[in-house]
């Protein structure tokens, strides 16, 4: 059972009440940062974007696990995975595009097939960007709706946020990322049990078929099996031979 937009939101709150200055600092000089960005045209923006939105996911995650968290974190992404994380923003960004071309819906739907790659590419930094992509497009394959619904959920909170000029945000920005990685680390942890649990169904099966292939029975045929039914045996016919005289 995976966990609704109440529960994620619970625990988003728990993780943000452990670390929120933290949290919202670090919010805060990545939205800043991505501003500094956008000074020079395209470039500087696609250049940062991806990974410090890797790097955002990261500092996030640990904080999830109550692990202390800092703004250096956030620049893990140039670190760690600045290729893979630079050109998987820029592939789901066209990708996002080319499909809302297609009307509004459909872009708005591949945007939440996508909405795990980065996250997934934080997790595993062995993928290349292609495969996280991927990986997310599976795995939310019958959740988007879900997350859809955690997003709505925050829909009073963001009119909040707008009456208040923003200054709502620093407690409910903080906790809508917390609500999403919360919602992430579910849905992670449950579709890799799915696969282990899987694979290991398919060893099994293989070994098994393996063993029957290999196992070769030999019968020892019993007393009863070697007795000879009396109507097959043939007895030797008489013959006659003429006396001597």
């Amino acid at each position: 059972m995976y966990i609704n937009s109440i529960e994620a939101k619970k625990i988003g709150k728990e993780n943000m009440n452990f670390q929120w200055g933290a949290s919202l600092l670090i919010l805060a000089l990545y939205t800043i940062l991505l501003v500094a960005g956008n000074a020079i045209p395209v470039i500087g923006c696609v250049l940062i974007s991806g990974p410090l939105f890797f790097g955002l996911n990261y500092v996030y995650y640990r904080a999830s696990f109550k692990e202390k968290i800092n703004g250096w974190d956030l620049f893990k992404g140039f670190e760690m995975q600045f290729g893979d994380s630079f050109l998987a923003f820029v592939l789901v960004q066209v990708f996002s595009f080319l499909w809302s071309l297609l009307f509004i819906v459909p872009g708005i739907i591949k945007r939440y097939s996508y909405a795990m790659y980065m996250y997934i590419l934080m997790r595993e930094p062995e993928l290349t960007a292609t495969e996280a992509i991927a990986k997310s497009v599976n795995y939310m394959y019958g959740h988007k709706w879900r997350l859809f619904c955690l997003d709505l959920s925050f829909l009073g909170w963001t009119i909040l946020e707008a009456i208040t000029g923003g200054l709502l945000s620093v407690y409910v920005a903080p906790w809508r990322m917390h609500a999403k990685i919360a919602f992430y680390n579910d849905l992670y942890e449950k579709k890799k049990a799915e696969e282990s649990g899987s694979a290991n169904n398919a060893e099994a099966a293989q070994a098994e078929d393996a063993k029957e292939e290999s196992e070769v029975k030999f019968e020892t045929p019993s007393n009863d099996d070697m007795t000879v039914d009396p109507k097959f045996i043939v007895e030797p016919e008489k013959i006659d031979f003429p006396e001597q005289e």
